[in-house]
Parts: structure tokens; C-alpha cells; sequence
């Protein structure tokens, strides 16, 4: 179980790695830090001891705290560097319904402590089985209790579960009237490729599905027997947008819809522009029938002769 000031015997055998993913307040996805030779591996870990509301799909809504829950864990760790040990082997039922990597169980430590004590002490989980009777977590538990902190403040809870808007059930066009192709706040919750995101709008929670605007990476797909087709330098393109931006907070701007009805638009995050970041490494082309809808078709076509000019993959 995990201690006080994250010097046990399982945090001495820690392994390093990046946080790539938050899916929930109580599991995150990390990946080796060093991605020099391609997409590193990665493990799905749920931390043990504690369990935190479930997220909505479209069939259920939030369990109340759930966003909350979630988002604590999302802005305290993703992307930041933890150590990691397995404390149980893994599932056989895949982590997502992309086909990651199987669940598994254990404790993640940030910044010299355990995730499951920020996590409690914040009010944003409660302990489960044996970490009940945990020296360390049950008297922090307690103490979020009695303050009424997080998943404890049972006079709010209703108010706490989201409405979403899913895909499919508004008008996309209509959206891009209503916001004026002013940028929205919003976070990247699936990256199917390169060019292709899937994003949560705030505060409305439209979920959108969303193009690049002026960008076309590599395509991915799927086939009817499950295993994942990847044209060249397709799974490159996706690592490439998802270890920036996968569950990361970002502006959408959204400058139109496709024929299918898919939305076009940019994304901005504070380091700069994820499309002319792309053109830029030759990991997309312009898309020459979207580029005109964009608020930058120079910027692009120059971004993309920067990456033809450094004879880089595309």
C-alpha cells in the first residue's frame, strides 16, 4: 500500500514515464519518455485503493463529481513526468475501445508522493477494500469528509453532472454560426489520426468531431476484423498531435463543415498552431479545398515548404 512520503519499497522500483492520458479520476495512461524511435509503449493503470466517479457516455449520464473528479486529475498530471509500479497483472479486456493496451492495477507517484493521496486529500476519490483501513489514506480520506471537499459535498452533486451535447444530436453548421469563428475553449479527448479529433467544447460540452482546417494527415482505419491499417507515417502523424495534445486544455476555432458534416476548423494550443506544426515536420500536406476556409492558407503552404525544404517523411 502506499506511504506517506513515496520512499517504499515500490516506489524505490518505480519505472519512469510521461502521463499521456486522464480517462477517468482514478486511471491514467502513461508512455516511456523517450520516443526517439517512434510511439513508446504504454500502460493503462488504475490506482489501487480507490475509486473515483464514473464519466458519462451516451447511454449514462455523469455519476455527480465525475467531471471534477476527472478534471483535478487531468490538470494535475497530464503530460508531466511520474514513476510508476504494477502492483497487479493485467487485464484481458482492452483499455478503450480503440484496442490500447489492456487495464492494469497500481500506483503512479507525482512529485514524491502517491497519485491516491492527492487524489483523496483533495476530496476526489474514495478508498475501496483494504486501503479502508490504510494508515495514511483513511485518516486523509476522514478529513475530506468532514470537510465537505470533492466527491463530500453531497449538497451540490446534482448540480455537478454535465449536460452533453453528443455529436450527431445538433446542428453542426448552426455551431459554427453561433461562435462566428471565434476561438472556444475546449479539450482533445480522442486523436483517430493525425488531421481527425475529436474535442469536448466548454462550457456548452459539444462534443465535436473535428477536421483540421487546410491539413491532411496520413490516413488510419480500422478493418472488420479489428487490427488498425496505417498508410505511411499515419501512426507518426498521431503520435505527433496526441503527446501534445490528447487531454490537453486548447482553443477550437471553427471555420466550417465538410460535406459528410464533419466540422473544419483549427486548434490552438499555447505553444502554437497543431496544423502548421504538422506541415512544418512533413507530417501533413495541405489541403488545398479546406485551406481557403482557414485563416491562414499562407502560413500553411509556407509551413509545408518548410518541411518539404528539410526532407522530412511526406
Amino acid at each position: 500500500m502506499v506511504e506517506a512520503n513515496g520512499t517504499s519499497t515500490a516506489a524505490a522500483r518505480a519505472l519512469p514515464a510521461i502521463v499521456k492520458a486522464v480517462p477517468s479520476g482514478d486511471t491514467v495512461l502513461v508512455m516511456g519518455a523517450d520516443s526517439s524511435r517512434g510511439p513508446p509503449p504504454e500502460k493503462l493503470i488504475s490506482l489501487t485503493g480507490i475509486t473515483a466517479p464514473r464519466l458519462a457516455n451516451r447511454s449514462t449520464d455523469d455519476s455527480p463529481w465525475a467531471w471534477a473528479s476527472r478534471d483535478f486529475l487531468r490538470r494535475l498530471v497530464i503530460g508531466k513526468p511520474v514513476t510508476f509500479v504494477i502492483e497487479a497483472p493485467a487485464s484481458t479486456v482492452p483499455g478503450g475501445p480503440t484496442g490500447g493496451p489492456p487495464r492494469e492495477f497500481g500506483t503512479v507517484y507525482f512529485e514524491g508522493l502517491p497519485l491516491q493521496q492527492h487524489i483523496v486529500a483533495a476530496g476526489w476519490a474514495r478508498l475501496k477494500g483494504v486501503a479502508l483501513q490504510d494508515e495514511v489514506l483513511a485518516p486523509i480520506e476522514a478529513a475530506s469528509k468532514e470537510e465537505g471537499r470533492g466527491v463530500w459535498n453531497e449538497a451540490s452533486a446534482a448540480s455537478s453532472v454535465r449536460s452533453i451535447k453528443w455529436a450527431g444530436s445538433f446542428d453542426a453548421a448552426g455551431l459554427v454560426a453561433a461562435f462566428g469563428r471565434q476561438p472556444q475553449e475546449a479539450i482533445i479527448e480522442h486523436v483517430p489520426s493525425g488531421s481527425f479529433l475529436r474535442a469536448l467544447l466548454l462550457p456548452g460540452f459539444e462534443q465535436v468531431t473535428l477536421s483540421l482546417c487546410g491539413t491532411q494527415c496520413p490516413p488510419l482505419k480500422r478493418g472488420e476484423d479489428g487490427v488498425e491499417e496505417a498508410a505511411p507515417f499515419a501512426r507518426e502523424a498521431r503520435f505527433f498531435v496526441e503527446s501534445r495534445l490528447l487531454h490537453r486544455s486548447v482553443q477550437i476555432a471553427l471555420q466550417g463543415v465538410d460535406k459528410n458534416g464533419t466540422l473544419l476548423g483549427t486548434v490552438l494550443h499555447e505553444q502554437g498552431n497543431i496544423s502548421l506544426e504538422l506541415l512544418r515536420v512533413g507530417l501533413a500536406r495541405v489541403a488545398d479545398w479546406s485551406s481557403q476556409l482557414s485563416d491562414n492558407p499562407k502560413e500553411l503552404r509556407e509551413a509545408e515548404r518548410q518541411g518539404e525544404g528539410g526532407r522530412v517523411p511526406l
